[in-house]
């Protein structure tokens, strides 16, 4: 069975079979572009190169650079089929360019705001969809169908801005965090853009669809900034940027060169070099396929070359990381949940009450184990819900956990407050040991909880009126001492105090960094 993995690598290469059969389509049909052809199918090859290139890197499957990779294809095909003259290919660009508003916004607010709700994000979905759905609806009308598409523009932009003016403080977090990649992506395509308007404004051809060029490569530019930083590491993979650069000149000069002994019209430069990246893209699913049988057979490796070859060493690294949730996955199935079904048999069967009794409290004994371990593992943090109503739902299960010791707990969070990953998910298991111990250790009657976010900085506070802490030693206390080292690590500081007249106070405060969470949403 092959992994996702190679299914895409598949895909990519029958993507990039159908861009060439387009390609050859224009050239046989003896259409002669002309020199302002050359910005744009540029610029769409440029967008198919990397999205080619982000699916290759991303070896562990991560869904925002599968999405921002599916996103760059999607463009390219509504911007490749634009520049045909041919009806046929007209009418298939249409509904995919009404489409074009909808999945920039949609990703570029799944970006900022990692995947997770914001204020009003049913509403605003509703009216994006619904604004793509009745502009289809008007292509049975021209004029309508303009007046409508011009609507649809307008209508997402001002969602978009009503958006990020509704959640102007997580925004601002974002621009502080990640500023230097934004400021150089704007001068990126700023400033080469304002030459090419300089140079070719009079000249109404060169111009056709040049603004959208700019309205999307400019957000999704940014978005690369952030990204290629994150994958800094790929340099034990890719080769040094300087030879990169030498290599694509010397490329480059190759092609043009045979372009010119041969006569080689435009269309036909990018033709060739799109046939090169076919061929360079089959050579790395081959590649794959290879190291992957040999892994799969055990067979021996080269030290040395598995240090070098960082492709190897990714691959190598994802079948352990399947391996142990191979293995977790087989306990799950094979252990607890057969033996739950046993036990579950064996109630049906037995006559005397006290048996079921220690069968049921086993059980349920079982059943809070295991969950505790997912928790674990990787806590349940619902994407439809926000910060305050996660950690909500978390303290609901704790006291469903101990609900015989009906323990009420009062929480004190802003509704605004949001937390970027991957502090939401360290705040949430630093939150669940401190409460969980206090249900545990502490005889309470009274548990307070309190989260407040100032701008990048976030404190939490838990405290009860129980019986408090003899001695305030945190090396003494595992719990307490794996979050006091937790919280170090993040260059925090964790303060713990005896309540008068009894009980323990325990407060945290840590600063949230956008450039650490963005690399741990993209990787994830």
């Amino acid at each position: 069975m092959k992994s996702r993995y190679q299914i895409k690598q598949v895909f990519i290469l029958l993507n990039q079979l159908l861009i060439i059969s387009f390609l050859c389509h224009e050239y046989l049909r003896n259409i002669d572009m002309e020199a302002s052809s050359i910005m744009p199918l540029t610029i769409i090859s440029l967008m198919l190169f990397y999205s080619i290139y982000i699916q290759f890197i991303n070896l562990k499957g991560s869904y925002v650079l599968s999405q921002f990779s599916n996103l760059l294809l999607f463009l390219s095909w509504v911007f490749l089929l634009l520049r045909s003259k041919e009806k046929i290919f007209i009418f298939l660009a249409t509904p995919l360019y009404v489409f074009l508003p909808y999945e920039i916004i949609q990703f570029l607010l799944m970006f900022i705001f990692q995947d997770c709700v914001y204020i009003n994000k049913k509403r605003i979905n509703f009216i994006l969809k619904t604004s793509c759905f009745l502009t289809l609806i008007s292509m049975l009308n021209t004029r309508f169908f303009y007046v409508m598409f011009m609507l649809q523009w307008i209508l997402n932009f001002v969602c978009f801005i009503y958006v990020l003016f509704e959640n102007r403080s997580r925004l601002f977090f974002v621009l502080k965090q990640e500023r230097k990649n934004l400021i150089s992506s704007i001068f990126t395509i700023i400033v080469p853009y304002i030459i090419y308007v300089f140079l070719f404004a009079k000249q109404s051809n060169y111009m056709e669809n040049c603004g959208l060029y700019i309205i999307v490569a400019l957000p999704l530019f940014s978005v690369h900034g952030i990204v290629k930083k994150n994958h800094s590491n790929l340099n034990g993979y890719i080769l040094n940027s300087k030879i990169n650069i030498l290599l694509s000149i010397c490329l480059l000069c190759f092609v043009v060169i045979i372009g010119i002994i041969l006569h080689f019209s435009i269309l036909s430069y990018f033709l060739l070099l799109h046939c090169v990246v076919w061929f360079v893209s089959f050579y790395l699913t081959l590649l794959y396929s290879e190291i992957k049988q040999k892994i799969l057979n055990g067979e021996p490796r080269n030290s040395e070359m598995t240090q070098e070859n960082f492709y190897m060493n990714n691959i190598i690294q994802i079948y352990k990381e399947e391996n142990i949730k191979n293995d977790f996955s087989n306990y799950l199935h094979d252990e607890v949940l057969q033996d739950l079904l046993s036990i579950k048999n064996m109630i049906y069967k037995l006559d005397k009450p006290q048996v079921k009794e220690i069968i049921i409290e086993t059980l349920e004994a079982l059943n809070n184990s295991i969950r505790e371990e997912m928790q674990e593992y990787h806590p349940i943090m619902l994407k439809t819900f926000t910060s305050k109503e996660n950690i909500s739902n978390l303290l609901e299960m704790i006291k469903e956990t101990y609900h015989r010791k009906k323990i009420p707990i009062s929480f004190v969070c802003d509704d605004n407050l949001f937390l970027v990953e991957p502090y939401n998910l360290i705040l949430y298991r630093m939150l669940r040991e401190l409460v969980t111990n206090a249900f545990k250790h502490s005889k309470c009657i009274q548990i307070d909880v309190f989260l407040s976010q100032k701008k990048e900085k976030v404190e939490l506070v838990v405290e009860d009126n129980g019986i408090g802490l003899d001695n305030i030693d945190v090396k003494a206390h595992k719990g307490l001492a794996s979050i006091h080292e937790q919280v170090r690590l993040l260059g925090g500081c964790m303060q713990i105090d005896s309540k008068k007249p009894s009980g323990l106070r325990v407060t945290i405060q840590i600063t949230m960094r956008g450039d650490n969470s963005y690399e741990y949403f993209i990787n994830r």
